[in-house]
C-alpha cells in the first residue's frame, strides 16, 4: 500500500526512482548493462514534462505548454516501457527463470505494475532462496 501510495503522490517520480534504483543493482549484476544515457535521456523527458504540466496549471501560460508538455509526457511514456522491459528481462534472466516458473515476471503485471510487481518477485527469490539455504 505505501508503494502505491509513494507511485501516485510523487507523480510518478518514486516508480523513477525505484527503476534507476533496481537498473543500478542489475547492471552491477550482469554484464548487459542498461545504458545510463538511456536512463538519464527517460528521467530529464519525464522531469521536463513534469514541470511543464505543473507550470501550465500554476500560472498563466500559453496552451502550446500544455500541449508540448502532454507530448513530452507521451514520449515519457514510452521510454519508460522499454525502460521496464529491459529490467524485467534482466530480472528473469539473474533468477534464471522462464515462462512457467513461479519467479517469472510476466508481461502484462510487469506493464501495469511494474515495481510494485518487481518487488513482489524479488521478495519471493530472496525468500526461495533463503528456504533453500535452511533445507540444506
Amino acid at each position: 500500500i505505501a508503494v502505491i501510495a509513494l507511485c501516485v503522490f510523487s507523480f510518478g517520480l518514486y516508480v523513477i526512482f525505484r527503476l534507476w534504483q533496481l537498473t543500478n543493482i542489475l547492471n552491477s549484476k550482469t554484464e548487459n548493462h542498461i545504458s545510463k544515457v538511456f536512463t538519464t535521456i527517460t528521467i530529464s523527458i519525464h522531469s521536463v514534462s513534469l514541470l511543464g504540466l505543473i507550470y501550465y496549471f500554476l500560472f498563466p501560460a500559453p496552451a502550446t505548454l500544455l500541449l508540448t508538455a502532454k507530448l513530452l509526457h507521451l514520449l515519457s511514456t514510452i521510454f519508460h516501457i522499454v525502460w521496464i522491459i529491459k529490467v524485467r528481462n534482466r530480472l528473469n534472466r539473474i533468477n534464471n527463470v522462464s515462462k512457467g516458473d513461479a519467479l517469472w515476471l510476466g508481461p502484462f503485471l510487469s506493464s501495469f505494475f511494474h515495481v510494485i510487481y518487481f518487488q513482489h518477485k524479488i521478495n519471493q527469490s530472496i525468500s526461495s532462496k533463503a528456504a533453500g539455504k535452511l533445507a540444506t
